[in-house]
């Protein structure tokens, strides 16, 4: 199973634990979740899903999947 782990994106030099609000780019989750697909239908995987997503994030997500995730793993 693939997951989509943290539904963020840093900027490219954050390289700490800990980033500050600034350190956050708009996460482009359509173009992301189209490439986990292409994986599925590669046969890389055997299931997508999702980790930490809020239902709000879900909901936007199922908008445009081709695919549902199979889980939201909550850690």
């Amino acid at each position: 199973m693939y997951l989509v782990h943290w539904p963020v994106k840093l900027k490219p030099w954050v390289n700490y634990p800990v980033p500050n609000e600034d350190d956050f780019e708009k996460l482009d989750l359509e173009t992301t979740w189209a490439g986990m697909e292409k994986c599925l239908e590669m046969g890389l995987c055997r299931c997508i899903g999702v980790s930490n997503f809020s239902s709000k994030k879900i909901e936007c997500l199922l908008d445009y999947a081709s695919t549902p995730p199979a889980v939201n793993q909550v850690s």
